[in-house]
């Protein structure tokens, strides 16, 4: 497209150097300050402002196409390239390959996908409630495993014969076993349990027994 371009301006400077060299030749002074105007006005025409890029509008839009396949695909995408562009200087970089590149990344951050900080921050809110759950059923279990309080209820106590459960001994001695047993074997496993609360039973009975001047 530049080459074509230079190519014309050739073309019509050549045109209007011909007819002045032509008139000045004939001695046509009217036709040949004419031909000298018309030159001055097209050279003057051709030359771009110190500042001017060496590139054109569309230059950038082909070098845009080049790199982008979304440009004049994507409406969203293809209209935001455009609002930067206007609000750019294209003096200020080298090629319009170079600013068409500074377009294209600045409409790629603009529609990039959430940060990664942000998922980041949602996984670990998900681990924290996890977290929170696998505790609160921690504790359900332990209050499952704790021992019934039917052992403590109010039910009629036997004193005759040995205590095989806390059933069968008096409701202080029952009460003071479950919480001997409750502190000592907090950790331990039904069976270990069970086997504390039988010598315990036992040992009372024992003790009984002798208070009452039985042996």
């Amino acid at each position: 497209m530049a080459d074509l371009e230079q190519m014309l301006k050739n073309q019509v400077q050549a045109n209007l150097t011909y007819a002045l060299d032509s008139a000045t030749q004939a001695g046509d002074i009217q036709a040949a300050r004419k031909a000298a105007q018309q030159l001055q006005e097209f050279a003057l025409s051709t030359v771009k402002p110190a500042d001017a890029p060496s590139f054109t509008n569309a230059d950038i839009r082909t070098a845009i196409k080049a790199k982008a396949p979304w440009f004049g695909v994507d409406p969203r995408r293809s209209a935001k390239a455009v609002e930067f562009g206007k609000n750019m200087e294209p003096q200020s970089f080298k090629s319009a390959e170079e600013f068409a590149k500074a377009i294209i990344e600045a409409v790629e951050d603009d529609f990039k996908p959430p940060e990664e900080d942000d998922e980041k921050e949602e996984y670990e809110k998900e681990d924290e409630e996890e977290d929170d759950e696998k505790e609160e059923k921690k504790v359900a279990r332990k209050k499952t495993d704790a021992p019934s309080s039917s052992m403590s209820r109010a039910v009629p106590r036997k004193s005759s014969g040995p205590w095989t459960k806390l059933s069968d001994a008096p409701k202080d001695v029952a009460d003071t076993i479950k919480k001997a047993s409750d502190k000592f074997t907090r950790n331990a496993t039904k069976e270990q349990r069970q086997k504390y609360v039988e010598t315990a039973l036992a040992t009372a009975y024992a003790a009984d027994q002798r208070s009452r001047g039985k042996k």
